[in-house]
């Protein structure tokens, strides 16, 4: 009996001891786990971005930012990325989920009032240049850029996926890609050439009318010319206005035609990007259109009612701009006093950036490569660089991040870097 006993007992002390070890097991794990929101800066930190937002690093999280976000303003070389093709492509993945639907809400009845409440615009008067390709401050150039000059545009889309918010930009319909890829909610669409403001207008019709981007680009065939300069006249009351956009038909309608139709038939890089390659990118646009999202303005970036309008309304609507487009404008004139305060006056936030343009001269050097270069700006240091006295979109290039993937792509002082 007694030896009975005494066995049960050492089988108790054996499970009494594996459960002890178990317990010990489990409470070693718990205390080597690491906080959820750490896990996250790891696996961020691991994703290798295009400018040195996040890197990997084996310092804490604290000096890794310190050290990323304080850059050299002195410095004259540029820095070229170490890990290129895993960079752009990581920074693409990255910007994926933000936002994933074509699903809007259809705005509320104050938010159209709002939202079409610009009173001042400016007034398009300036004279037009003597010699073409050239807009300097003071004469608009006398060639209208109705198709898009920029052929490697899809370089911006790794920076713009999925920004959501607002989008202010000029030029043609090469903003469409842009609003479409960042699934822009608000649309502020404003020119100083008025053949451009009228292009948005006939666009806005046919796009309306087509249900998908085939359709819309059979508009401006040949074969279909009549017709739809019949379709303009039945949707637009006012007589000059009618005049206009059938004048903009009629003289363009060809070069539209056989832009338009190569942008069908081609998929830029990065497959989704294209408002008429891509049928979910054209539809996002109906929608917009539909939902009365986009404005269609005269605006000059040199005068002080259009864009400030823009900022105050996006305001009113609490709307942060997030993606600000001015083309390759600010290469022809120095940032005036009237430039920086519309810049000012706009409600970027620390996701916003502006992409544009530069000149061929801020390729790497010996690069011989297209005419223009890409440039993707921090919208909220651009800010601070202009209260510091920066007047030009030259004196960002000392301050500039050449990507050796594409080398016609720079990103100056991207999202979170601090400014002294």
């Amino acid at each position: 009996m007694i030896k009975y006993l005494f066995i049960s007992m050492q089988v108790l002390m054996a499970l009494f001891l594996i459960k002890f070890a178990l317990y010990l097991n489990e409470q070693s794990f718990l205390l080597n786990k690491k906080p959820s929101h750490i896990s996250e800066y790891t696996k961020i930190k691991k994703t290798d971005f295009i400018e040195g937002v996040l890197t990997p690093h084996k310092k804490t999280k604290k000096t890794v930012l310190k050290e990323i976000y304080k850059p050299k303003i002195d410095r004259v070389t540029p820095i070229i990325e170490k890990k290129p093709s895993k960079t752009y492509k990581a920074l693409y993945k990255h910007q994926t989920n933000k936002f994933n639907s074509n699903i809007l809400d259809r705005p509320e009845n104050w938010e159209i009032s709002v939202f079409q409440n610009i009173k001042k615009q400016d007034i398009l008067n300036k004279p037009v240049c003597k010699h073409k390709y050239t807009s300097p401050s003071n004469c608009r150039d006398p060639v209208s850029y109705i198709v898009k000059n920029e052929n490697k545009n899809w370089l911006f889309a790794p920076y713009i996926k999925n920004l959501s918010k607002g989008y202010v930009g000029v030029g043609s319909d090469a903003n469409y890609s842009y609003i479409a890829f960042a699934k822009s909610t608000w649309v502020w669409l404003f020119d100083f050439d008025m053949n451009i403001v009228n292009l948005h207008k006939l666009l806005r019709i046919f796009i309306l009318q087509s249900e998908n981007p085939e359709s819309f680009v059979d508009k401006f065939h040949y074969k279909n010319a009549k017709s739809s300069i019949e379709l303009l006249g039945l949707f637009v009351r006012e007589n000059d206005e009618k005049m206009e956009l059938k004048r903009i038909f009629k003289n363009y309608r060809n070069a539209l035609y056989k832009n338009y139709n190569l942008s069908l038939k081609q998929k830029g890089q990065g497959k989704e990007f294209g408002w008429l390659s891509n049928s979910s990118s054209y539809q996002y646009i109906r929608l917009l259109y539909t939902q009365k999202r986009i404005a269609i303005l005269p605006g000059d970036m040199l005068k002080e009612n259009t864009m400030r309008s823009i900022a105050k309304v996006a305001k009113e609507l609490g709307v942060v701009i997030r993606v600000y487009y001015p083309s390759n404008a600010e290469n022809f004139w120095k940032f005036t006093k009237i430039y920086k305060e519309n810049i000012q006056s706009l409600p970027f936030d620390s996701e916003s950036v502006i992409i544009s343009t530069t000149g061929n001269h801020w390729h790497p050097k010996g690069y011989k490569g297209s005419y223009w270069h890409y440039v993707v700006r921090g919208a909220l240091n651009f800010q601070k660089r202009l209260a510091t006295g920066y007047d030009s979109i030259d004196r960002f290039l000392p301050l500039r991040r050449l990507s050796s993937t594409h080398k016609e792509l720079s990103t100056v002082e991207l999202t979170n870097i601090e400014v002294d």
